[in-house]
């Protein structure tokens, strides 16, 4: 579908970027094991950026990633997605340093549904770590329970 499209270059974009990086290491765990906490990490990843994006695409004043044309996730969503404020979107978008363009523009990722599209990968993304980290045996999992909590948390 088409927001699985825009998620996914999205995530491509992230590829590019530093990301944090986190594992449990022991010689006592299985390959599987290993396979499973690379996944959830991976998951962990993808949740970061979706809450920088969001955070990063509200604030206000603008930050780089609106003054320099980037696309986070809900800017990405905003012009890419059919809604009927997209063409007001994209001409706001070449005026975001005026605090009342970018308010309006923010208002329209609102409206038009790209912060909830966000919220809802965010909250899928999480839902999916975890699924995968009950079915993995850990000493101290709270740790890593309280490290997905806390991505979660501010939404």
């Amino acid at each position: 579908s088409r927001l699985t499209n825009i998620l996914q270059v999205s995530l491509q974009r992230m590829n590019g970027k530093k990301r944090r990086h986190w594992f449990i290491a022991s010689p006592h765990r299985s390959p599987i094991v290993a396979s499973q906490l690379e996944k959830i990490g991976c998951l962990y990843g993808e949740m970061i950026q979706i809450h920088d994006d969001l955070t990063d695409t509200m604030a206000v004043p603008a930050n780089s990633d609106w003054l320099q044309g980037r696309s986070p996730l809900p800017i990405l969503f905003a012009k890419s997605v059919d809604h009927p404020e997209r063409s007001r979107f994209l001409e706001l978008l070449r005026k975001v340093s005026d605090e009342g363009a970018l308010c309006a523009a923010q208002d329209t990722l609102i409206r038009c549904g790209a912060v909830s599209y966000c919220v809802d990968q965010l909250l899928r993304k999480h839902q999916t770590a975890q699924d995968m980290l009950a079915t993995v045996s850990l000493p101290r999992r709270e740790v890593l329970d309280v490290l997905l909590e806390e991505v979660v948390a501010p939404v």
